[in-house]
């Protein structure tokens, strides 16, 4: 890429609004500049739940989720950041999709960034790439990574069709704690795969245990979407998981928040107790988790709720009866261990 031919990235279109190059209503505003490469086909990948995919040949390829992806030539898109960026977003999040070429146009991008010097942090969102590529992300400024793990387990990683192998995906993950650092490799997780919620736990510890943070997403069935017949999440089960990943954050071991009785994973009664007491402090797991900043406002949900995901402080005092009310009939429910 000798800088002369257009590059086309995808901007979200919560990030184009905030830089005036679209209009929309703002229910939540995006505090990061969101980019996915571009691809008229999409991702030559194969993950059933992702719009990109090739087998979701048939879906519009400038939508991600619920949010729509207009295509922008780089280099204008860059012109707008320059001018307005600083002010706007708190980092940047450049996401790739899997084609030809696609590792020297994301080191292409990211020297673009570089090169406004805006002092944003920026993260890059990466299927597995070799370790030298990762110390070259770094030393361009590149300051977090992210792995599209996605599924719980090894069977769902195969049931939903990720590229590569779990293996590779793991070795990649530890390759990327290397490179970057402890709690700056952030594992996205997607909570309704088909997974038990068992796999869910066990993973996050894992990747915790690893030195890795987690990123929560909730699956999103679109219609005509490959993985539309495997549904939404409940709120129960979805809040559950947040509660689990602040608590593994906070240094707790599963053994230490679950016991088992009759064949059903119950919340131990001191941890029920802690989460009862700090309310406050546990409805923050509510909050978008991932990188510094990132709130993906209405990723996986619409305005109208349900809302798996709270993009801002501000809305979770609005909801404070609704999200208080679903933290504690999370941790008040057992799970069976065969589901």
């Amino acid at each position: 890429m000798d800088g002369r031919e257009k590059i086309y990235i995808r901007t979200s279109i919560g990030t184009l609004a905030l830089l005036k190059k679209e209009s929309i209503r703002m229910f939540e505003k995006p505090y990061t500049a969101y980019i996915l490469q571009y691809s008229d086909k999409g991702c030559s990948g194969n993950c059933i739940f992702c719009i990109q995919s090739r087998v979701n040949s048939g879906l519009r390829k400038d939508m991600l989720a619920r949010i729509s992806w207009p295509k922008i030539e780089l280099r204008e898109f860059l012109h707008f950041l320059e001018k307005k960026g600083k002010r706007l977003f708190k980092r940047i999040c450049i996401q790739s999709v899997i084609k030809n070429e696609f590792i020297e146009e994301i080191i292409y991008i990211v020297k673009k960034f570089e090169e406004l010097g805006l002092d944003i942090p920026v993260s890059v969102a990466i299927t597995p790439v070799d370790k030298d590529i990762l110390y070259k992300l770094r030393s361009l400024g590149v300051d977090r990574i992210g792995v599209g793990l996605d599924a719980a387990s090894p069977r769902i990683f195969k049931l939903v069709g990720k590229p590569y192998t779990w293996n590779k995906y793991i070795n990649f993950i530890k390759d990327s704690l290397d490179v970057f650092g402890y709690r700056r490799v952030v594992v996205h997780l997607i909570a309704g795969l088909g997974e038990r919620e068992q796999e869910l736990y066990r993973v996050m510890e894992n990747l915790i245990s690893l030195g890795a943070d987690i990123a929560l997403f909730a699956h999103t069935p679109l219609p005509k979407l490959k993985s539309y017949p495997l549904g939404r999440p409940s709120i129960e089960y979805y809040r559950r998981a947040q509660i689990v990943r602040t608590l593994l954050l906070k240094g707790y071991r599963l053994n230490e928040i679950f016991y088992v009785r009759e064949n059903r994973l119950c919340f131990r009664e001191d941890i029920v107790d802690e989460v009862r007491e700090a309310i406050d402090l546990y409805m923050l797991s509510t909050l978008t988790s991932g990188c510094p900043w990132c709130n993906r406002p209405y990723y996986n949900e619409s305005p109208r709720g349900p809302f798996y995901n709270i993009p801002s402080t501000k809305m979770l005092e609005n909801l404070k009866n609704t999200i208080a009310k679903e933290v504690l009939e999370a941790i008040s429910k057992c799970i069976e261990l065969n589901q």
